[in-house]
């Protein structure tokens, strides 16, 4: 306790310090906007992985010191960010998240997958991953993270000994963060990273990726990286077995009730018109995906449709999440208000770059940002508009970029710094060296798979 106190009081000390740095020196050919912007994020990180502050008084903080260093022209502006649709959609992803929990239809997926899969500790594991990723690519991975780590704290129940649940907690709780992050990649709904980003495309340049279209880019990816974070979790973080018995009573807890009674049935009904209206998307360009799910949600919600309540639904958000979006988004939306995807292109010359090569560096180049601004909607907001700007000046289609993007992002965090990172986190169950043995093959994993699969797969749909 005293440790994480001490570490607190620092975080927040080099905090401040940022800061003030930042108002002190501006270095020459860089606007004073910019600058500071870029300095406040970096102190923002900084209270965040020290746990400085808590996580909602940080992003009121963040939103109230912008216009008193000039990043927002007033106090009013600082809350531009939560008018961004990506606030909205966790919102409603937690939402949906919410008639999942209040029912058993994704207790009755994880106990068919643990019969399947489930002989031994490691494949309980591993059914959890799948599942949780299958959930991701239909829910935001904030909330799919939320609810698939109470379903793994479940499982560390199992364990009557501390020291055999804190040792099978590394795996499960990096596993539950990692599949919840890639298998957001799967589709346009599954990351508000995947919803910014294809609304940018569209709106900076009329271009439109369908459905169906990501999914074959983007599903083969995540279906080599989910079983490979598995099989390197559970070889580099040995999970304690578990005797015959408790694991079949273990499985025997999730659902036990043997029919869908009447509100599943609706529920399962309106997410079917949902994917329906999805998949429809690919080709009906009128369809707004985003938009689907906000509905969708909301018709749920209505008292005679009664699949669930407005009051869980409420009870259901994280608003210190929400808090953080809005936050981050904000100061992201000021960088390229104060000239940064300018100050970036003027800086580059990448006329005639092969894209294979454009692609990796491309990659790389997110990989370092993420250090710097580990939120991905944050992230997206600053990387897309310049990789749309430079694949023109290579005669790369922008809308080729923008998964391949989604891709990076999702497997980029060399450190736990994204919010679906922090929620198992901030379990304790694993350290900052742990995470990084993992996030640093996976990493690697996606570099390669960028420019060879995501690329090969676009040029045949002739994107």
């Amino acid at each position: 306790m005293e440790k994480s106190k001490t570490r607190s009081i620092a975080g927040l000390a080099c905090a401040v310090l940022i800061v003030v740095f930042s108002i002190l020196f501006t270095p020459s050919g860089i606007d004073t906007g910019l600058w500071r912007c870029i300095m406040l994020i970096c102190a923002f990180m900084v209270g965040l992985v020290t746990n400085a502050l808590p996580m909602a008084l940080l992003s009121l903080i963040g939103i109230g010191v912008m216009p008193l260093l000039g990043i927002t022209e007033s106090f009013a502006t600082s809350f531009g960010g939560f008018s961004s649709q990506a606030v909205y959609f966790v919102m409603m992803s937690f939402g949906l998240a919410a008639v999942l929990t209040d029912t058993t239809i994704c207790k009755r997926i994880l106990k068919r997958t643990f019969g399947k899969l489930g002989k031994n500790i490691e494949g309980l594991i591993l059914a959890i991953m799948i599942c949780a990723a299958l959930t991701s690519a239909f829910i935001s991975d904030v909330p799919t993270c939320v609810m698939y780590m109470s379903f793994g704290e479940l499982l560390l129940n199992v364990y009557s000994d501390e020291k055999d649940r804190a040792a099978t907690g590394r795996s499960v709780m990096i596993g539950v963060s990692v599949a919840s992050m890639i298998g957001g990649i799967s589709t346009p709904v599954g990351s508000t990273v995947n919803i910014l980003a294809s609304s940018i495309l569209e709106k900076e340049t009329g271009m439109h990726i369908g459905f169906v279209q990501w999914m074959i880019v983007c599903v083969p990816v995540v279906a080599i990286m989910i079983p490979l974070s598995w099989k390197l979790i559970v070889k580099l973080f040995k999970p304690v077995p578990i005797s015959d018995k408790d694991r079949n009573e273990f499985i025997s807890s999730f659902s036990s009730k043997s029919k869908l009674d009447m509100k599943e049935k609706k529920a399962i009904v309106i997410f079917l018109i949902m994917l329906v209206l999805w998949f429809a998307s690919s080709w009906v360009t009128d369809i707004n995906t985003m938009h689907v799910m906000f509905l969708g949600v909301c018709v749920m919600a209505l008292p005679f449709i009664g699949v669930i309540s407005m009051d869980k639904i409420m009870k259901s958000i994280k608003f210190d999440i929400l808090l953080l979006i809005g936050a981050i988004i904000t100061m992201c939306n000021a960088l390229m208000a104060h000239g940064l995807s300018d100050f970036i292109t003027s800086h580059l010359n990448i006329e005639n770059m092969n894209p294979v090569l454009f692609i990796a560096i491309a990659v790389i180049c997110i990989y370092l940002l993420i250090l710097i601004v580990p939120i991905a909607p944050s992230l997206t907001n600053v990387v897309t508009p310049i990789i749309i700007i430079l694949a023109g000046s290579v005669g790369i289609s922008p809308a080729l970029m923008i998964p391949v993007c989604s891709i990076a992002i999702g497997c980029g965090y060399l450190l736990p710094m994204d919010s679906v990172f922090l929620i198992t986190y901030s379990k304790k169950y694993y350290s900052i060296k742990d995470y990084v043995k993992i996030s640093s093959v996976i990493m690697a994993a996606a570099f390669v798979l960028c420019p060879t699969l995501a690329y090969g797969l676009l040029k045949l749909l002739n994107i």
